[in-house]
């Protein structure tokens, strides 16, 4: 057989079944033939992998790179770990959209998380912002989410105040906007500001977008200690009362053993008396 790129002896790890040794041939940027020995007449690049691990690049799921990628473009540890593609803006945070005098607030407050990205933004928009990250070249796919927060900041800034009709509908205009430039996902982040303000109306109400677009929620829900189980209710009503599909951030519990005990049995793993 001919192929573009062939690794040879590698050790695959394809996901049905244990790592094997296999010989793994590419043509036009699609694997063309994993088999022990692949019969060779030409390839344009033949890589010696014994004793090395092939395997699909792994997926972040939830990635805070959405400003680390203009400082870093190959997202180097990453990268390094295997991943190939990133979902980026996660838990309602990201750069954009931004208002012009929010901006200097903004980058204050994801740069814990994000770093703080190039000298100057020169985005307002969802679709600006993407183009920048386009232009930036990462070397990992990048899948963007509209980030909840971010457009509430921009409709109502970081006021705790519910919006008005009028309002709402400016936040779901700036969801569209941004599913339409290409952002693949929705995302919540209720415990972080302005986020946190947001009441299940206006939840159900941006989730109505998404589901237009068959984007699904991602959200970071709103108590993860004695009320975890009301808050992924809430996302769980706001789904169904929508037709969105829904991807929990984070399934986990904080705080105190003692919140086990309000809990349901299906909810919790048998305790190791080994640890």
């Amino acid at each position: 057989m001919q192929a573009d790129l062939v690794f040879r002896g590698a050790q695959v790890a394809d996901g049905d079944r244990p790592p094997h040794p296999a010989d793994v041939a590419v043509s036009g940027g699609r694997i063309a033939a994993v088999a022990q020995r692949l019969p060779l007449d030409s390839c344009g690049e033949l890589i010696e992998a014994d004793g090395l691990l092939l395997c699909p690049g792994f997926i972040d799921m939830h990635a805070h790179s959405a400003l680390r990628v203009f400082t870093d473009p190959l997202l180097t540890p990453k990268l390094a770990q295997g991943f190939t593609t990133e979902v980026i803006c996660p838990d309602g945070l990201g750069p954009a959209p931004v208002r012009p005098s929010g901006r200097e607030d903004r980058r204050r407050y994801l740069a814990a998380l994000e770093g703080p990205g190039p000298e100057q933004w020169a985005w307002e928009s969802m679709a600006d912002y993407l183009a920048a990250v386009e232009a930036a070249r990462p070397a990992p796919n990048i899948v963007a989410s509209v980030p909840h927060s971010a457009v509430r900041d921009v409709v109502l800034g970081l006021s705790g105040r519910g919006p008005e009709p009028a309002e709402l509908a400016r936040m779901q205009q700036e969801v569209s906007a941004g599913l339409a430039a290409g952002a693949r996902m929705l995302s919540f982040g209720l415990i972080y500001a302005p986020g946190l303000y947001a009441d299940t109306a206006e939840l159900q109400a941006l989730a109505e977008v998404a589901a237009q677009y068959d984007t699904p929620l991602m959200p970071h829900v709103r108590n993860e200690a004695a009320g975890v189980l009301a808050a992924i209710g809430e996302f769980v009503q706001v789904a169904e009362r929508t037709g969105a599909s829904l991807h929990i951030s984070h399934l986990k519990l904080v705080g105190s053993p003692s919140l086990l005990e309000n809990l349901p049995a299906w909810w919790k793993t048998p305790r190791s008396e080994s640890t």
